[in-house]
């Protein structure tokens, strides 16, 4: 998972570097569409062994990534079971690393969603503001 955050983390700083953005500008589906372009151009991108990156897409206040898990069917453990193991991880991540908190400490959420080898949708799960300690009406 550590790649990916990489990527996020550096197109993050290249569109934030630009000029000041404001709040209202970074839940802009037109921003977060052109973060996830980015993020896209270095996909799919392998995070380990069981985990493939495979787009991003930006929307009105929310960023969408979806993941294949490549040698796991879509039966092979409960939907609640991945949630419980990866959810705390990439939460933390979420939070705590500066150059992608930065969605969430601006109200934008960001949600994972997770396919088996054969393109069957797993789970998905959401890491919003409130998760990270954020108010979702900050100014």
């Amino acid at each position: 998972m550590k790649k990916i955050f990489l990527v996020i983390s550096i197109f993050s700083v290249i569109l934030f570097g630009k000029d000041t953005l404001d709040r209202k500008t970074i839940q802009s589906a037109a921003f977060l569409n052109e973060v996830a372009s980015g993020i896209n151009q270095q996909l799919p991108m392998m995070l380990d062994q069981e985990t493939r990156a495979d787009s991003a897409i930006g929307l009105d206040k929310e960023i969408v990534y979806k993941y294949t898990l490549v040698n796991t069917n879509q039966n092979d453990f409960s939907p609640k079971d991945l949630i419980n193991a990866l959810k705390p991880s990439i939460k933390n991540s979420v939070c705590t690393t500066p150059s992608v908190k930065i969605f969430p400490e601006n109200g934008v959420k960001m949600t994972y969603s997770y396919y088996s080898k054969d393109g069957k949708f797993i789970a998905e799960f959401t890491i919003t503001p409130q998760d990270c300690g954020f108010s979702k009406n900050k100014k």
